[in-house]
C-alpha cells in the first residue's frame, strides 16, 4: 500500500477533527469480529469519540488490502451503535491505479463526510445532538 495513500487520508481524517491512530489507538481493541490478519492487511489510520446521550463512543477508520488478486484498497470505519457497526455499508472502494489527484481528495472527502453523517443520525448521538444548548 502507498505511504502516500495513507498519508493522504489521515491527512483528510485529522483536518475533520480525527486523531491519528498510531498515537491513541494502540491499547484499543477495536478490531471488527471478522477481522482476518491472514486474509486481510489492514492499516488502522484514524480514531475519533463522540459524546453521546449514553457516553463517549468511539469511531476509527482503516484501510483494507486484500491483495494482488483484488483491484482496489478498501476503505472503511467501526462505530458501534444499536447493536451493529453503522458505517459497514459506507465504505469505500479505492482503485489501486488512481493517481493521487482530485479524484481521489473526493473519494476520500465523500467518505469522511458520509461517516460524520452517519455517526451523527445515530440514535445515541442524535438524542445529543438535539439537546438544548445549555445542556450540553
Amino acid at each position: 500500500m502507498s505511504e502516500n495513500l495513507r498519508q493522504l487520508v489521515t491527512k483528510s481524517l485529522l483536518a475533520g477533527g480525527w486523531s491519528d491512530f498510531d498515537e491513541r489507538g494502540k491499547s484499543l481493541s477495536a478490531k471488527p469480529v471478522n477481522w482476518s490478519e491472514a486474509s486481510v492487511k489492514g492499516i488502522w489510520l484514524a480514531i475519533k469519540d463522540y459524546k453521546t446521550e449514553v457516553g463517549i463512543k468511539t469511531a476509527t477508520v482503516h484501510i483494507e488490502d486484500y491483495g494482488l488478486d483484488y483491484d482496489n484498497f478498501r476503505l472503511l470505519g467501526h462505530y458501534q451503535s444499536e447493536g451493529r457497526n453503522i458505517l459497514e455499508p459506507h465504505s469505500v472502494l479505492i482503485p489501486k491505479t488512481l493517481p493521487e489527484g482530485d479524484m481521489l481528495t473526493r473519494l476520500i472527502a465523500e467518505f469522511v463526510a458520509d461517516t460524520e453523517a452517519t455517526i451523527d443520525a445515530s440514535y445515541a448521538r442524535k438524542l445529543w445532538l438535539t439537546r438544548p444548548v445549555s445542556a450540553n
